[in-house]
């Protein structure tokens, strides 16, 4: 009988097929978000579908919102909704067993991934105050040792990316006016998100916090 189970498994979507599920786009943005600063990590109440990050970085606390956009349906893959407002940087993570495909639905983005191990630090020359108001007078150099930058990965609306099970990655929107947004397809029935310190770094335990918005319209996703 247990070898039966298999073929059964098979047989059944083929006797007994499943609806389709169809997700609104009312269901996945808000009429109307708002950005403000923060520095917490927030996820918006009586919503697990919602989650706003803070920024991980040395950029200022604008947030990015990540929503559910089909999770659940299927054991195989599932699809979600990242929304990077301009000037803000996602945390690092990676998707942990889950491989992921990213579309740019709108605007323009980065992703980061972890340096290149074979990179070396490299030393930098700097001007060094000389300590006098002559501007004339010669400027001594100092050294800064650069370490390894992650790699960059520009993404236009319409480009695609796959990243790997464990890659560590990072999303930003260098943009001074528009939002960027990717649809975030994973192999797996909901999406895996382990956010870290840093390039490398211990994982960051989630913190649950008041609601917050973006000033992403969600209209705007679906005039393109």
């Amino acid at each position: 009988m247990a070898a039966l189970l298999p073929i059964i498994s098979e047989i059944l979507p083929m006797i007994m097929p499943s609806s389709i599920s169809v997700t609104k786009a009312s269901d996945v943005f808000p009429p109307t978000l708002h950005v403000a600063p923060d520095t917490t990590t927030e996820q918006q109440n009586g919503s697990p579908s919602s989650s706003v990050e803070k920024d991980k970085t040395k950029r200022p606390g604008i947030k990015v919102i990540s929503r559910d956009a089909m999770v659940n349906k299927t054991d195989k893959m599932c699809a979600s909704v990242l929304i990077l407002p301009p000037k803000s940087t996602s945390t690092i993570r990676h998707n942990g067993e889950q491989d992921a495909i990213i579309y740019a639905a709108l605007g323009s983005g980065i992703l980061l991934s972890s340096p290149k191990d074979d990179e070396e630090p490299i030393a930098i020359a700097v001007p060094k105050p000389n300590g006098t108001k002559d501007s004339k007078a010669p400027k001594a150099e100092e050294s800064i040792i650069q370490e390894p930058q992650p790699v960059r990965y520009p993404l236009e609306k319409g480009d695609f990316a796959f990243i790997p099970a464990w890659t560590e990655h990072q999303a930003l929107n260098e943009s001074d006016t528009e939002d960027a947004v990717w649809v975030v397809t994973r192999s797996g029935s909901s999406p895996v998100e382990v956010h870290l310190t840093d390039w490398g770094g211990a994982e960051v335990k989630a913190e649950q916090g008041p609601s917050s918005s973006s000033n992403f319209l969600k209209k705007t996703l679906f005039n393109i």
